[in-house]
């Protein structure tokens, strides 16, 4: 089974879409810059068909796009396994500031961490704290 490739096949691809008008003329006739290109990726250009040509350089396309989709992924999974490590290391830290806070609890010792509540913000009572001229803490 032979399968024929026609000229007119659809590109996709980078590296396609720059050399699509070109495909069917000599490398020396492509322009410096694109030139380049068509050595890089498709080594044989004058011994290939304008179809072959259009087949290599979409696989060419291909090969990019798996090669930069790969690094991404390695990116997006060192990014997740530096995040999962640092949720753990906070629990642990909560974990045993609990346990010494009842150490120190069963050997009567205060609880001297800071009480939370909400605060009212809103702009008379932030008037009236500012215009205060003594700054006390609560219980």
């Amino acid at each position: 089974m032979q399968i024929t490739f026609k000229a007119n096949i659809p590109t996709d691809g980078e590296i396609a879409r720059k050399l699509a008008k070109w495909f069917d003329r000599s490398i020396d006739d492509l322009p410096l810059q694109l030139r380049s290109i068509a050595e890089a990726y498709i080594p044989r250009w004058s011994e290939l068909s304008a179809a072959d040509q259009r087949v290599r350089a979409d696989e060419a396309d291909r090969d990019l796009q798996e090669k930069i989709g790969a690094r991404f992924e390695k990116a997006r999974m060192d990014a997740e396994q530096a995040n999962a490590a640092t949720p753990a290391r906070f629990a642990q830290r909560a974990m045993q500031d609990g346990f010494d806070k009842v150490a120190r609890e069963k050997a009567g010792e205060p609880n001297f961490e800071a009480r939370v509540a909400p605060v009212n913000l809103n702009p008379p009572n932030l008037a009236r704290r500012h215009n205060s001229s003594k700054i006390s803490l609560s219980a």
